[in-house]
């Protein structure tokens, strides 16, 4: 996967964009009214490495077995991740307001494998996608990132992501490959479309302020935070309710170096 993205002249406020998985939380007590999720800053810089890290634990096509077409999902069974090559080539950052700001990433994509398929009345096929051939050799990706208050919260310390669309995807970028049905079969461009668009923004779970050198770390699913909002718990941490404990990891995405002055911070 590669992530040509970043220059020193994008990042800000010695951000330098390197994926590093570290735990976000620390040990102690902490009041109901002393939660660990610090403000971040609503800027492009920070706009800029959730939209890195999104990309990150992204990429891949995940089983589908309970849809038609059943994805990825050969003789019945739920089979691994499969990876796509994603060569980024531009991207766009602008801000609707204050809080909200749209994303458009520009990418080259391919399977390295095919993902397997069954069709009904076909049997199992493969999909291969490739946007090198076409007219237009990348597609695009578009979302949107919000700043808001995690649970009571009165600081923008939470990112959230919706609105997912893939665009420039076209018929000579996908295949279906197999025997002769399955070169014959058509599922309509609509399906591939749906099918990028969950391996290229299926993970939109949210991010929150991290203390310390990090930027990001997991944010509490969201019973935790309704039974925090409801005062009936004295310690939350990045992993739930309850003692400290070192968080999930979202993803276990690449190190990706980009060169920069000034002190590293990671993301997450």
């Amino acid at each position: 996967m590669h992530f040509p993205l970043a220059s020193s002249s994008r990042l800000r406020d010695g951000l330098t964009l390197i994926v590093i998985l570290t735990c976000a939380c620390g040990g102690g007590s902490t009041s109901p009214t002393q939660l660990a999720y610090e403000w971040l800053p609503q800027d492009s810089a920070t706009v800029f490495a959730a939209e890195s890290l999104f990309l990150a634990r992204n990429g891949k096509v995940l089983a589908s077995c309970g849809s038609s077409p059943a994805l990825n999902c050969p003789g019945g069974h739920a089979g691994s991740p499969v990876g796509l090559d994603l060569d980024v080539t531009g991207d766009s950052i602008v801000a609707v307001d204050s809080i909200q700001w749209d994303v458009s990433v520009t990418m080259g994509l391919r399977t390295t494998t095919d993902i397997p398929v069954t069709i009904a009345l076909v049997g199992e096929c493969g999909i291969k996608f490739d946007t090198g051939p076409g007219a237009d050799s990348t597609i695009r990706i578009g979302y949107r990132v919000q700043f808001v208050r995690w649970a009571d919260d009165t600081t923008l310390n939470r990112l959230t992501f919706s609105d997912a669309v893939v665009t420039g995807l076209t018929s000579e970028d996908v295949a279906l490959t197999g025997g002769f049905a399955c070169q014959a079969a058509s599922v309509g461009l609509s399906f591939f479309l749906g099918t990028l668009t969950s391996a290229l923004a299926g993970d939109r779970s949210p991010l929150c302020g991290a203390e310390g050198p990090t930027l990001f770390q997991s944010c509490p699913d969201p019973a935790a935070a309704e039974r925090y909002s409801e005062g009936r718990i004295g310690r939350l941490t990045p992993a739930g309710v309850g003692p400290a404990a070192a968080i999930t990891p979202i993803a276990s995405p690449p190190v990706v170096p980009v060169p920069n002055e000034g002190p590293r911070r990671t993301l997450f």
